[in-house]
């Protein structure tokens, strides 16, 4: 193998296979001794009469003999058929417990329910026993003077005419204010005397007028007398 030649004759064709098969094996010793790569070409001549020899060194074949390129690695073959499944493997063993969880949160409230209906009422119980009378409490203070009523001197005319009028005033005790007040009208004989007018006249005095309402022969009087209602101040 060092001169790069390796010949071979068939001159039958069951030689010939015979001799492409050995060819092969040799290849493949080749490529298992690491004498060329997977990936080289090997070059064979084919003599006329079937004879082959194999040239490691690719170098050109002799007259009559034909040039054959052999690759060492051949096509990838077909992808196989998958396997079935396997059969299930044995149960695993329990496995340790885990750690206890963190405690919750407390859960929401629970609303209050609805009110019931209010009962009926029960039966009015018995009188109970009068009790002993009480001691008798303290005089109280005694009050602010109420308010006091004024009279007025009174005015009076005689002779009277339908029409004529006469004035009453009242006045308060000095610090005294006038709250309230009115006027009296008193006639005579044929005269028909009307008050015709009742105001205060001041803070603490009451005012009265009258008036002759009707008169026959100018004859009776007309009085009329003021009245005041007073407080103090």
């Amino acid at each position: 193998m060092s001169s790069g030649r390796i010949r071979q004759r068939a001159t039958r064709p069951g030689h010939r296979l015979l001799a492409a098969l050995s060819l092969a094996w040799l290849l493949s010793g080749l490529l298992l001794a690491g004498s060329v790569s997977a990936s080289a070409t090997v070059s064979a001549c084919v003599v006329r009469g079937g004879a082959l020899h194999v040239d490691m060194n690719n170098a050109r074949c002799h007259r009559g003999e034909r040039r054959l390129s052999l690759g060492i690695r051949g096509s990838s073959g077909i992808k196989g058929v998958t396997g079935g499944i396997g059969p299930a493997g044995a149960a695993a063993p329990k496995g340790a417990n885990g750690a206890v969880g963190a405690t919750g949160g407390r859960g929401a409230s629970e609303t209050s329910g609805v009110a019931g209906a209010t009962g009926v009422a029960g039966a009015t119980g018995a009188a109970g026993v009068t009790g002993a009378q009480g001691a008798t409490g303290p005089v109280g203070a005694t009050g602010g003077a109420g308010a006091t009523g004024v009279v007025g001197p009174g005015s009076e005319i005689g002779g009277v005419a339908e029409g004529n009028t006469t004035t009453d005033e009242a006045t308060c005790p000095s610090g005294s204010v006038v709250l309230g007040g009115g006027g009296e009208v008193v006639s005579t004989h044929l005269a028909v005397g009307a008050l015709k007018s009742s105001y205060p006249s001041g803070i603490n005095a009451w005012t009265a007028i009258a008036v002759v309402a009707a008169s026959s022969g100018g004859t009776g009087t007309l009085k009329v007398t003021a009245y005041a209602i007073c407080a103090p101040e």
